[in-house]
């Protein structure tokens, strides 16, 4: 089996990490170092993720001196990776039982450097599910700048093929999407599997659930980041605002 290095930023999850580490610890890809990076949490997060590690020799923890925020934390764990694959999976997130396994298939099968699959969001618990969020069979990095159909979750890449692509440092959110882009920008592709391997955890305390700012930002991102004119940053920015809408309605 390859080496899948798991990356998890940890900052006051003490409601959610138990959940999270049950279902990597069911994970039929046995293969796996996790690696939690703990952005100064003041809860029992740290405490708890630190028993787990003292039963599992998999769990490779890492404090952070100050906090960091989201990027600069999963970059350290990035850093500090030693698989072939990387694979993201925040606090509060669950990951199907074969998610590992099905995706690495599914990358040697297809040749992909990055791919990522369909997912549910949930509240509270994975009862209440909504509809399952369904992905493309492959997007390039135009499709991307329309709308940003690779969940965190959901993303894998080949660290061996592509080196250890960090996340962009210094905005408010996004790093992960930020971060696909500058993959697309070396690769032709990402493939998509339309199968559900993850469960996203909406918090009403999360930056996605402000839909404002992330619009703002996403128009920033079109035009300071990306650093398209003002009329392909208005057409993406329209695709993107009727991507929303529909992904609203069905979950």
């Amino acid at each position: 089996m390859d080496l899948v290095s798991i990356i998890t930023p940890l900052y006051n999850a003490e409601a959610w990490i138990e959940e999270t580490a049950e279902s990597i610890f069911r994970q039929t890809h046995t293969n796996w170092e996790w690696i939690i990076i703990n952005d100064c949490s003041k809860d029992d997060s740290y405490s708890i993720v630190e028993k787990l590690a003292a039963k599992d020799s998999r769990i490779k923890i890492l404090n952070n001196e100050t906090n960091l925020k989201t990027a600069r934390t999963r970059n350290r764990g990035i850093q500090a990776a030693s698989g072939k694959y990387l694979a993201f999976i925040d606090s509060d997130d669950i990951w199907h039982p074969e998610k590992l396994e099905k995706q690495i298939s599914f990358m040697k099968a297809t040749g992909a450097k990055l791919s990522f699959h369909a997912y549910r969001k949930f509240r509270k618990s994975l009862e209440n599910q909504g509809q399952t969020i369904l992905v493309p069979d492959k997007v390039n990095y135009k499709d991307l700048l329309k709308s940003n159909v690779i969940a965190c979750l959901s993303a894998m890449y080949d660290a061996e093929a592509l080196g250890k692509v960090e996340m962009p440092d210094g905005y408010k959110a996004r790093e992960d999407y930020l971060c696909w882009l500058r993959i697309l920008k070396r690769i032709d592709y990402a493939y998509g599997m339309n199968e559900c391997l993850g469960f996203y955890r909406i918090l009403n305390t999360s930056y996605s659930a402000n839909k404002l700012e992330v619009a703002k930002f996403q128009w920033k991102l079109y035009r300071e980041v990306e650093k398209l004119n003002l009329f392909s940053a208005s057409i993406n920015f329209v695709f993107y605002s009727l991507h929303g809408l529909i992904k609203n309605k069905i979950s």
